[in-house]
């Protein structure tokens, strides 16, 4: 059937924006003025003529329509929207049977993707009928661990069952339908009868990553950790496989294994309702829910019946993210895991809670919620590729650009102008700086520190790629930033310790927007060039407590005022409180290294957003306090520097 920007679920997408309309003619009638002059199509009706007319650039789909109903030839007129196909699947099982697709909006998400042949799905099981009607088509190279053959695997309720729930064939007019019912699995017999080892099992994830897995689905539990399971798992997280396991069905909170590893999504089980399966285990490592509570699928021998446990709901939970994958191919194992765990419906407590995780799978919000819901990352393999993906993102071109090294912070903290920064080494210009120095095609470079820290061989390179070449640098750092200081024209003046670089990068952008220099001092002397930079100013902001800043310093600044915090963080706080940039989004960099935000620092000035400082694996609190103030967020720096799980978090406040 044809639905009209909806599906049968009860919260489809929204209705899509038209950019034509349709008009109806009366008996014998033309379109008048210069409507007239489009190319229409039309087709005849009862009485008088349907009209498609495409909106004219620059008007609205409302005024466009206004203006034409002022002609009196016209009966009607009303926006042409687009239709799309919504996916209802004819077998015969499925609308009476499998509750659990309209629970996690399937119907709706098929209409987007209902998967693809080359995500492939490993699953570590008992067992499976290779020869099931159901999985015709969707198989992958099977293999029996116990034998070291491949295609020669038992057959077991079990495994069936739970490739059935993943990928069972969609309108062939058998049994149910799978959550992915277009994408490949690779079945994997880790079991000799009714057990297996963790050996095996560990084996398993060894096959399924070395041979093209995206995901792994394991709907089976050990009590206990191993290191050759943890390993398996933590090999196929590095190799950007999704590894999604069961929580267990013994109703209590002890971690089972491999579910209770950090890489891996761990799933709970739900029913009908809405309501957590008793059976199921929980805990803090609960990461996602899926109903797993009389949830039908396939059985050997073509028949076809319900079966409860995790071991159900891991399989819905690995269908939905090989839809994901699909759909978003660049999309990460990590970044699906975020994705699922964030569009989740929210049950029991509100927010996370050791019942359901993040919640229940709702897999049509996964794949429909657009990208103002997450983070962005600007990141490179590098410091100075990362440097260049933020110039990327803040400038097409630039009359000017700032190089400094990368390999000390001072010099270019104190250089913040609206120019991009690029990094390099010392030695020699990087190759990533050159190639984007080409493609900004600016007339002036500024080199930022002395041959000590940028190399007439650096001067000599970049003079190739500019007209201009300009060296700012003193004997130390202290006199570099009074020589910056001279040429920005404030009655201000930022004062930062110069022996370590935190306290300065929160305080960065606001100094670029303001254009106020950033001078250096030490903890407990303050250097004579920069007093003799600070004759004149009326007023100074320190960044750092009493240990970055002395009293004794502080009291020989012009006007001074502290932002110190007992930490990095706390002070981070202080400065993007007591000195507000934009509140549209916030980058966020990590606080235990420089380069990122320190070429980050103009960028955020030029977008009027602050720099949030992070630990690289969780936020810390003054940090996380801030967050609710603003509606976005991008990330300096790769997942080296800040980790997906900061990302998460990050996330869960756009949510």
């Amino acid at each position: 059937m044809i639905g009209i920007g909806t599906t049968a679920q009860a919260q489809g997408p929204t209705e899509n924006p038209a950019d034509r309309v349709i008009v109806k003619l009366r008996e014998q009638a033309a379109m008048e003025g210069a409507a007239a002059a489009q190319k229409v199509a039309t087709a005849k009706t009862g009485e008088g003529q349907i009209v498609t007319l495409e909106v004219p650039q620059g008007q609205s789909v409302d005024s466009f329509m206004a203006e034409l109903s002022k002609q009196g030839n016209i009966e009607y007129v009303e926006p042409d929207h687009r239709v799309e196909l919504a996916a209802i699947p004819g077998d015969p099982f499925y609308a009476g049977y499998q509750y659990h697709h309209r629970l996690i909006g399937s119907e709706s998400a098929w209409d987007k993707t209902t998967g693809k042949a080359d995500v492939l799905v490993a699953i570590i099981d008992d067992g499976f009928d290779l020869l099931h009607p159901d999985l015709k088509g969707r198989i992958v190279s099977p293999y029996n661990i116990i034998t070291g053959k491949p295609g020669s695997v038992s057959v077991e309720i079990h495994g069936t069952h739970v490739a059935g729930l993943i990928a069972g064939n969609m309108d062939n007019e058998l049994f149910g339908v799978g959550v992915a019912p277009s994408t490949s699995i690779m079945p994997i017999d880790v079991f000799d009868g009714e057990d297996g080892f963790i050996s095996d099992v560990a084996a398993g994830v060894y096959h399924a990553v070395d041979n093209g897995a995206d995901i792994i689905n394991m709907s089976l539990v050990a009590y206990s950790d191993t290191n050759v399971l943890r390993e398996a798992v933590q090999y196929a997280h590095s190799k950007n496989v999704l590894v999604v396991a069961a929580a267990g069905n013994d109703g209590i909170s002890s971690p089972y294994y491999p579910a209770a590893y950090q890489e891996v999504l761990s799933v709970a089980s739900t029913d009908a309702a809405d309501k957590r399966s008793d059976f199921s285990n929980f805990g803090k490592t609960i990461d996602i829910a899926a109903p797993g509570t009389g949830v039908f699928s396939i059985f050997p021998d073509e028949s076809f019946g319900g079966m409860d446990g995790t071991s159900m709901s891991t399989p819905i939970v690995s269908g939905a993210a090989a839809l994901l994958k699909a759909n978003e191919p660049k999309l990460s194992n990590t970044d699906i895991a975020g994705r699922l765990m964030l569009t989740a419906k929210d049950l029991g407590t509100a927010g996370k809670d050791v019942y359901y995780g993040h919640g229940r799978l709702n897999i049509d919000r996964a794949l429909t919620l657009d990208a103002s819901h997450w983070s962005d990352r600007l990141a490179g393999s590098s410091r100075y590729d990362t440097a260049v993906a933020i110039s990327k993102a803040g400038w097409s071109a630039a009359s000017t650009v700032i190089i400094a090294t990368g390999t000390d912070f001072p010099d270019a903290l104190a250089g913040g102008q609206d120019a991009p920064i690029l990094l390099t080494k010392g030695d020699a210009l990087h190759p990533a700086a050159a190639a984007e120095i080409r493609r900004l095609k600016p007339g002036k470079a500024i080199l930022l520190g002395s041959n000590g820290a940028l190399s007439a061989t650096v001067e000599q390179q970049v003079g190739q790629l500019v007209n201009s070449v300009d060296r700012i640098g003193g004997k130390t750092r202290y006199e570099t930033a009074a020589l910056i200081a001279k040429k920005i024209t404030s009655d201000r003046a930022v004062v930062s310790n110069g022996q370590n670089f935190p306290d300065v990068l929160s305080v960065s952008p606001y100094a670029a927007k303001n254009g106020i220099p950033i001078l250096l001092t030490r903890t407990g002397t303050l250097p004579a060039e920069t007093k003799a930079a600070l004759a004149g100013k009326g007023s100074t902001i320190v960044t750092g407590g009493t240990s970055a800043v002395s009293n004794a310093v502080m009291a020989q600044l012009p006007g001074a005022k502290r932002y110190g915090g007992t930490s990095r963080y706390d002070t981070g706080k202080l400065i993007n409180q007591g000195l507000p940039m934009g509140k549209q989004k916030a980058f966020i960099a990590t606080g235990t290294n420089f380069p990122d935000a320190l070429a980050g620092s103009v960028l955020a000035a030029k977008k009027d957003a602050p720099i949030l400082l992070t630990a690289a694996n969780s936020i810390p609190s003054p940090t996380k306090s801030l967050l609710p103030s603003y509606p976005g967020y991008s990330i300096f720096g790769s997942k080296g520097a800040i980790t997906p799980d900061v990302k998460f978090e990050v996330d869960l406040q756009l949510k």
